[in-house]
């Protein structure tokens, strides 16, 4: 059905007893982020773009909920931070740990296409849509590929369309478990 994330990083959530909701949501994620990876590849093959740090972002971009449990199902920052920490801790280099931070803190105007491609994989899983976050995209894909930016926009809001079409169903996975 979906991916296994990476076994080191499962091995950091079991190791932290990762809820079950959050490990679903981290899976979710991560294939999303895998699928929307390779369709933005597809249609823009020169865009260069890290994609380890990709995989690696949205299979622990929230790793921070384990600590920080009630914005498991509530709104907070704390757990950016949190899962920052916790990354570090285990000796993950910085510049994949950031990924925890970054997800919630888009609009920052330093961000790598990496960092906006983990958080636009954290919002359309389930068929959310951010017109803002999805422009500062395009606008960064038109600007590294150097094409056009309403081609750019017609070519990311059809990836965009095809993929949140199953977000029903990844919602009801998600939601639905057996302890």
């Amino acid at each position: 059905m979906y991916k296994k994330i990476p076994q080191n990083i499962q091995s950091i959530l079991d190791d932290l007893h990762c809820p079950i909701l959050l490990n679903r949501h981290l899976i979710l994620v991560y294939n999303l982020g895998l699928d929307l990876t390779e369709k933005i590849i597809f249609e823009f093959p020169t865009l260069r773009l890290l994609t380890d740090e990709i995989v690696f972002g949205t299979a622990t971009h929230d790793i921070g909920k384990i600590i920080e449990k009630n914005e498991l199902r509530e709104k907070g920052k704390q757990h950016e931070q949190t899962g920052y920490k916790i990354l570090m801790d285990y000796g993950i280099k910085e510049n994949l740990a950031r990924f925890t931070i970054t997800h919630g803190d888009w609009e920052n105007e330093n961000l790598a296409i990496e960092d906006l491609i983990v958080t636009l994989a954290d919002k359309i899983w389930k068929g959310q849509r951010i017109d803002k976050l999805e422009e500062k995209v395009i606008a960064e894909i038109s600007k590294l590929t150097n094409i056009d930016y309403w081609t750019v926009y017609l070519k990311i809001d059809n990836i965009i369309s095809q993929i949140i079409n199953g977000s029903d169903k990844r919602l009801n996975w998600q939601n639905n478990f057996e302890i």
